[in-house]
């Protein structure tokens, strides 16, 4: 796992804000609360996500 990388936990989007040893930084993309910490083990079988697919989920689009 990276920082800044997108992966989807249990029907979940997330964003890796920062990685410590065995613990993550992640906030929720689609509520949009505060990050917590988790133990790495909390997100195992995690899936990788794109831009697209949170752009698509949220409704929300980037713009260059």
């Amino acid at each position: 796992m990276e920082k800044n990388q997108l992966i989807k936990v249990y029907g979940t989007i997330y964003r890796v804000l920062a990685v410590d040893g065995e613990d993550i930084l992640l906030i929720d993309c689609m509520k949009r609360t505060m990050p917590k910490w988790h133990e790495a083990g909390w997100a195992d079988g995690y899936e990788g996500c794109s831009e697209e697919e949170l752009s698509e989920a949220t409704g929300i689009v980037v713009l260059d």
